[in-house]
């Protein structure tokens, strides 16, 4: 209990000349209330309201903001309702606001001051929580809260422990978000005089990584000791405006064959009008190959969970509102051990990937749609084996029916390369003939 008033009824900071008329009408109230009580019964006669505050003294430094909380109920069951209200007489505070000093935020039981930023050490500010009854003789109660301006350095000294008080009003953070401290108080011990109630500042606060997604436990630092909060980093939340199943539209479709395959493909949407948020799952349902997500777009930044195929890609401030945007490359590689044999074509393996996506942005729902992913290469290493077209390091009749599938084929072709052709054109004239043919089928044997 601090020494600034006598009980809840009176806000004493002096002498009786400092009551304004505000006072004056409560203590009339109170002593009308009160006259009931000497001629009705208990359970006929009004009852003051019971109240009080968290922290009645709280210390903060000069351009902070100081949550300060309450509490109230009535012996009778009567409604309450509540003001707050900077007391500016009884502030000890003679800076450019003075007189004019108000809270902000101001709920039933709950409150926010600033403090002025050239407010000095040893200023305070008393700021009050009227509470009064509906009753047809209605009385008040105050909870005053004087808020101390003081100097860390000073203050800190004699501090035997602390411990966060309240916590802050934000411990789950959006990505690439700053930290923000408003709302955390701690509680320090003294080895002489009361506990301390104080604002914790940005600059107390190690460990915070905005970029680094989960649980952050950070260490609050004062007057040489340590305590400890936890925060939690996460992708951003988005309205859903629309989901699509996507289908990859691949040309040319052609063979692929090889034990080292990589295939990357952009997903691309338009009209994005802004939106901040693409968010859903990727799935591949060709366990032969590992999957990896990434983007090129500037400041754009994706995260991408393997174990569950979901992924966020974000980008603080929109995107762009063009026609058409390559947002993100998917990339398949084929997994150590594994080899792409006849018949496993392009089409089929982008055929097994399969997407659903979400839009949000920062401003609501956005008309945007999901357009079709388009493949960026089709050129995949095969092994130097002469005659090996499925890239097995070895020539058997997988390959010879390959070859007859590749009759005819001219290095003109479009899928020269791609289909395979070269690699069954054996002796390189550009074309697969009879004669390339019966030297596949021969080594097939060998």
């Amino acid at each position: 209990m601090n020494s600034y008033y006598s009980d809840s009824f009176y806000p004493v900071t002096g002498a009786m000349a400092n009551y304004t008329s505000r006072f004056t009408a409560m203590l009339f109230e109170e002593l009308a209330a009160r006259a009931d009580w000497a001629v009705e019964a208990y359970e006929d006669c009004n009852h003051a309201p019971v109240v009080g505050g968290d922290d009645l003294d709280v210390y903060a430094k000069a351009g902070e903001d100081v949550a300060l909380s309450g509490f109230a109920s009535d012996p009778d069951g009567d409604s309450l309702s509540t003001k707050w209200w900077v007391w500016n007489a009884a502030c000890e505070y003679d800076g450019a606001s003075a007189g004019r000093l108000g809270v902000w935020d101001a709920q039933p039981l709950s409150a926010k001051f600033t403090v002025p930023r050239d407010a000095q050490p040893g200023d305070y500010f008393n700021v009050l929580m009227e509470v009064r009854d509906d009753a047809a003789r209605p009385m008040t109660r105050f909870a005053q809260f004087i808020v101390h301006v003081y100097d860390e350095s000073t203050l800190a000294e004699g501090v035997t422990g602390i411990a966060v008080h309240t916590p802050a009003d934000t411990t789950n953070y959006i990505y690439g978000k700053p930290l923000d401290v408003t709302g955390l108080t701690i509680k320090a011990s003294r080895a002489i005089g009361d506990d301390l109630v104080i604002n914790v500042s940005a600059g107390m606060v190690t460990g915070y990584d905005k970029n680094a997604l989960g649980p952050q436990a950070l260490t609050i630092r004062y007057g040489g000791h340590d305590t400890s909060f936890t925060v939690t980093v996460a992708m951003p939340d988005y309205t859903v405006v629309d989901i699509n199943r996507v289908s990859l539209t691949v040309a040319p479709i052609t063979v692929v064959s090889g034990e080292t395959a990589s295939i990357p493909f952009q997903v691309n949407v338009e009209y994005l009008n802004k939106v901040s948020v693409i968010a859903g799952e990727l799935s591949v349902a060709d366990k032969r190959f590992d999957v990896s997500v990434g983007t090129d777009y500037p400041g754009a930044t994706v995260v991408f969970n393997e174990d569950n195929g979901k992924f966020s890609l974000f980008k603080l401030g929109g995107f762009a509102n063009t026609t058409i945007v390559d947002v993100m490359t998917v990339t398949l590689t084929l997994k150590d051990g594994e080899t792409l044999k006849f018949g496993d074509t392009l089409s089929a393996i982008l055929g097994s990937v399969s997407f659903t996506y979400a839009f949000g942005s920062d401003s609501g729902a956005s008309p945007s749609s999901i357009k079709n992913g388009r493949a960026t290469t089709t050129i995949l290493k095969v092994s130097g084996v002469v005659g090996d077209i499925n890239g097995d390091s070895k020539v058997d009749a997988m390959d010879l029916a390959m070859a007859l599938n590749l009759y005819g084929k001219h290095s003109d072709d479009a899928d020269w390369i791609t289909s395979g052709a070269n690699i069954a054109d054996i002796d390189a004239d550009g074309l697969v003939d009879m004669g390339d043919i019966m030297v596949i089928a021969y080594l097939s044997v060998q």
